[in-house]
């Protein structure tokens, strides 16, 4: 079974970050990948927050920093294309909503495994960046293979047990057929 270009399992996780602006900011991030995060494999993640601004006008950039490895959607031979630097998330005000900021959606992907940083970086402030810890926790890459060997063993099953019930049915009809005659 190939899962190649969906995302079937969404979440969000939220974390705050304190004694950057007068009062805490919650960054929520909105995750999409295939089962879980897990190292090796893209996930699909944008970030939403409110953030303590009047107006608009004149703001510096906003950027969330991931530590994961930027993935591109377009196959390369090339090794160095393979490999994009799309790992930073700039948030932008929405429409509307001075206070509200938006990233476009970016994929990456985690090399190593375990509980993952971001760095939250406002040039509006100084100091400009702020770590904010454990932002996702990324499996190993081999419960991604039990995952995926556990769904080919259901899948199997059924079938398994679909193709038994034809195969009574037929029989069944053959054995009334012969039966009428």
């Amino acid at each position: 079974m190939s899962h190649t270009g969906t995302w079937d399992y969404e979440f969000y996780s939220v974390n705050e970050v304190t004694g950057k602006y007068p009062m805490p900011v919650y960054l929520s991030f909105h995750w999409k990948t295939l089962h879980e995060v897990t190292t090796g494999r893209p996930v699909q993640v944008w970030i939403e927050t409110q953030l303590p601004y009047n107006t608009t006008t004149n703001l510096k950039k906003i950027e969330v920093k991931f530590e994961g490895i930027g993935h591109l959607s377009y196959p390369s031979s090339n090794f160095a294309e393979r490999i994009s630097t799309a790992e930073n998330a700039t948030l932008s005000p929405e429409q509307g909503d001075q206070r509200l900021f938006k990233s476009d959606t970016i994929k990456i992907r985690y090399a190593g495994e375990g509980k993952k940083d971001v760095l939250f970086c406002d040039y509006n402030v100084n100091p400009p960046c702020t770590i904010v810890p454990d932002v996702i926790e990324v499996a190993p890459h081999l419960t991604s293979f039990q995952i995926d060997t556990t769904e080919f063993s259901i899948e199997s099953t059924i079938s398994v047990l679909v193709l038994t019930i034809v195969l009574i049915l037929v029989t069944l009809r053959i054995y009334q057929q012969k039966h009428e005659s």
